[in-house]
């Protein structure tokens, strides 16, 4: 572990839980554990839109899928909701479904929704972004990617679960996770290829 980082991000966290938004509210009200997690990112997106250093229209672009698997872009529910992260996707339809604010999207899962969109008609998925809390309440696995933004589940609509399976095994290639489900199926950024089916 690099101290220095470590210190660092320390104090960045009591910094921000000592700073308050317009309604009062802390910035950062998490554990202090010198880690830069999505909470951590989140607060200083929040301060820095605050401050005005982030307009307010500026959804960024997507990016190349080369990107790495823990890269995620951060959003406000309440600020970006309606905002476009791809040609017919929306901020809000990847947010946590208990309505959690902050909201965390990989770059790449708007792509892999364009390109599932192709073959299944109009679609949002059932499930992007999670907190941790709703994960557990939902029973999703404890280090679910659903609470980093890297991972969407899609429900099968004008394609099948096993064409929309098919046709992700072509996307992925050698990389990527990807299960079958009889809703349709769930698709990650991991860097390692894993498949599985229920």
């Amino acid at each position: 572990m690099d101290k220095n980082n470590y210190l660092g991000i320390v104090a960045l966290q009591l910094g921000l839980s000592q700073l308050r938004n317009a309604a009062g509210e802390a910035y950062y009200d998490d554990s202090v554990d010198g880690k830069a997690g999505p909470m951590t990112k989140a607060a200083i997106y929040d301060l820095a839109k605050d401050l005005g250093l982030i307009p307010e229209e500026t959804v960024p672009a997507p990016a190349p899928a080369e990107l790495p698997s823990n890269a995620v872009l951060v959003f406000s529910l309440s600020a970006d909701g309606e905002k476009h992260v791809s040609e017919h996707f929306r901020v809000r339809e990847f947010a946590c479904k208990d309505g959690t604010d902050t909201v965390f999207i990989h770059p790449q899962l708007p792509i892999w929704a364009e390109a599932a969109r192709e073959i299944n008609g109009p679609f949002s998925p059932n499930s992007a972004y999670r907190t941790p809390g709703h994960n557990a309440a939902v029973g999703g696995a404890a280090l679910s990617k659903h609470c980093w933004g890297t991972a969407m589940d899609i429900p099968a609509q004008d394609a099948t679960p096993e064409q929309l399976y098919a046709h992700f095994e072509q996307i992925l290639g050698q990389s990527g996770g990807l299960g079958l489900y009889p809703w349709g199926i769930h698709v990650d950024t991991r860097e390692v290829k894993t498949r599985w089916r229920e």
